[in-house]
C-alpha cells in the first residue's frame, strides 16, 4: 500500500512542477528524482517491516518465522516489483488526483484477488489465474 498510494503523487509532483526546472536549472540529472523517491520510500517501508516483524509475536501472537532470511529477500524482491509499478504510474500519469486513482485501481485487485485478505483458493479459478499476475501473491 505505500508503494502503491504513496509513490505516484510524490513523483508527478516532482516532475509536473517547477522542481523538474529546478533539477534542469542546476545541471541535476532527471532520473535523480525517480532514483531518491524510490530509495527513500524503500527505506522507510523496509524500516516499517522490521518493526512489524518485531512486534507481530509480542502484539498478535504471530509465529516467528523458521527462515528469515528468505522473509527478508522476499520482501525485497516484492517491494522492488511495486515500486516499478508505483513509478511507471507516477511518471505515466500527469495528474495527482487521477494518480490515485489509478493507483487504487491496481492496489484494490492486488489484495482482493492474491490472497492476503482470504485464501486464494476461494476465489473462482479466473480470478485465481488473475490474481497469481500481481506481485502480492
Amino acid at each position: 500500500m505505500g508503494a502503491l498510494i504513496g509513490l505516484p503523487p510524490s513523483l508527478v509532483e516532482i516532475y509536473s512542477s517547477d522542481i523538474k526546472k529546478v533539477y534542469k536549472a542546476n545541471s541535476v540529472p532527471l532520473y535523480l528524482g525517480l532514483a531518491l523517491t524510490n530509495i527513500s520510500a524503500y527505506i522507510h517501508l523496509f524500516i516499517m517491516s522490521i518493526i512489524l516483524y518485531i512486534a507481530a509475536p509480542l502484539i498478535f501472537n504471530a509465529e516467528i518465522l523458521e527462515n528469515p532470511s528468505m522473509y527478508f529477500i522476499s520482501l525485497a524482491i516484492f517491494t522492488t516489483v511495486s515500486f516499478s509499478i508505483a513509478s511507471i504510474i507516477g511518471l505515466a500519469v500527469k495528474d495527482q488526483a487521477k494518480t490515485s486513482m489509478f493507483s487504487i485501481i491496481v492496489f484494490l485487485p492486488s489484495i482482493m484477488l492474491s490472497g492476503i485478505m482470504f485464501p486464494i483458493e476461494l476465489l473462482p479459478k479466473v480470478f485465481e489465474t488473475i490474481g497469481k499476475l500481481f506481485p502480492d501473491t
